[in-house]
């Protein structure tokens, strides 16, 4: 009668993965991309003309800008600080501040609705939001698309100041 020895056993060099690892890894891998495209087919348009870049300081919305726009504006921090806001191509970003350590910058531009940039040494906090238009009087209230700059008073075909 004949037994293995240990010594056998060891001196035989099996793979670190097996046919079945393999083909379970790329089952994995192939199931996420799918997912994602997936994903990807179900978002909205990033141009859509209800998105709207939100900025807030401290807790006090102070501007709403067109995320379809070629934007560029001068944020002003609580404490006097700035960030510089660029709104192009659909994308939002910040592009530079007076905070000392500058990870408002190097944060990625935002694009869809719940995305956010933010600054804490200036308190400012920028996101993408879509609310639709009111208009009380011909005024917009706040929550359309105005451009910031018109103090509210907008037209109500274009959202463009008067």
């Amino acid at each position: 009668m004949y037994t293995r020895r240990n010594s056998d056993r060891q001196n035989k060099k099996e793979p670190l993965l097996k046919r079945k690892d393999v083909i379970l890894i790329a089952d994995c891998l192939i199931l996420a991309l799918m997912s994602m495209f997936v994903r990807k087919m179900d978002a909205p348009p990033r141009t859509d003309s209800g998105m709207q870049v939100v900025v807030y300081v401290g807790e006090k919305e102070t501007a709403r800008y067109p995320l379809n726009g070629e934007i560029t504006a001068k944020l002003t921090g609580r404490e006097g600080g700035t960030n510089d806001l660029e709104i192009r191509e659909g994308k939002a970003d910040v592009v530079s501040a007076s905070c000392p350590d500058k990870i408002c910058v190097r944060q990625n531009p935002i694009s869809e609705i719940g995305e956010t940039i933010v600054c804490l040494p200036n308190q400012v906090i920028v996101t993408i939001d879509k609310k639709p238009a009111r208009y009380k009087g011909g005024k917009c209230d706040g929550s359309d698309l105005c451009c910031g700059h018109c103090r509210g008073l907008c037209l109500r075909e274009n959202n463009h100041c008067q």
